[in-house]
């Protein structure tokens, strides 16, 4: 992953805590969980509903109360299964914030989980061992998340070393092969990532499918078939969030005016940017911000 540092869905995550929290909604979100990979694990509860969740190519069926964890660098998007309203709680772990430089009190299996040596389950089922003592520990992050107590950066990093200990104490769960470990899969994977670089550097630029396929060197209706079974949407579609995503890293991180994040994000018309980030954020730009 040193090659694609990039974090499409989560830019506000902003690395200051081991633990980040947020929570989505079908009802707010055109795709419920965008396309996106980093170096944190993610844990995806489903509180209401059902979700569909892709891990690279493989489908994954979250029913309400259930887990879905996304090991790092691994490719993922998800959207409510049956048109039905979809709720989730989404937790980013940095676990290299606990690594200690004494080596030793690091222990064998935490080092091989942040060396990519080393993979939790893609899903916890209420059949699941640790289920309910896992479910327990996500409440109280989210209890403590949300009323940030005085020192609830301490509790968050002592409940994220209890969650970890709950895994690794149970090594039937933990694998040690790559669930994208496919040549094909892989190579789907680097075409992508190479298209976000790209995007990454033009999206200011005027861009058509034509063009984004050529990046790629596929026809016009092999990216769109691409573009959609990799990510869930459409080639124009993930244009448009991929410039709101940086617009919203540009507010975030610099002074630069709304006018001048839409211009520099690729938007034509400020009325128009507005009208697709509120549709997206629940909120105005200057609000966002």
């Amino acid at each position: 992953m040193e090659q694609h540092n990039y974090r499409y869905e989560h830019s506000h995550y902003d690395n200051s805590l081991p633990v980040y929290l947020w929570e989505l909604s079908s009802q707010q979100c055109e795709n419920l969980i965008y396309y996106n990979l980093h170096r944190e694990l993610e844990f995806i509860q489903v509180i209401k509903g059902e979700l569909c969740l892709y891990i690279d190519e493989k489908q994954i069926h979250l029913a309400e109360g259930e887990i879905g964890i996304i090991n790092t660098g691994r490719m993922h998007h998800g959207y409510a299964a049956n048109d039905a309203v979809c709720e989730v709680r989404v937790y980013i772990f940095d676990v290299l914030q606990l690594i200690s430089q004494n080596l030793l009190s690091n222990g064998r299996l935490l080092t091989a989980l942040t060396q990519e040596e080393l993979w939790l389950p893609s899903q916890v089922t209420t059949e699941t061992a640790i289920y309910s003592q896992l479910t327990k520990l996500l409440e109280q992050m989210a209890v403590y998340w949300h009323t940030s107590p005085a020192a609830y950066e301490l509790k968050l990093k002592s409940l994220l070393f209890d969650l970890l200990f709950l895994f690794l104490g149970h090594e039937s769960l933990l694998t040690r092969e790559r669930e994208w470990g496919t040549t094909k899969s892989r190579e789907k994977r680097e075409k992508l990532l190479t298209l976000v670089d790209f995007l990454e550097t033009h999206c200011q630029e005027e861009l058509s499918l034509p063009l984004m396929a050529d990046v790629l060197c596929m026809g016009k209706d092999s990216f769109y078939k691409f573009m959609i079974s990799m990510t869930g949407a459409a080639p124009m579609t993930f244009l448009r969030q991929f410039r709101l995503e940086k617009s919203a890293r540009l507010l975030a991180s610099t002074n630069l005016s709304v006018t001048e994040v839409c211009f520099q994000t690729g938007f034509s018309n400020v009325s128009y940017f507005i009208k697709c980030f509120r549709e997206r954020y629940g909120c105005t730009p200057r609000q966002y911000r």
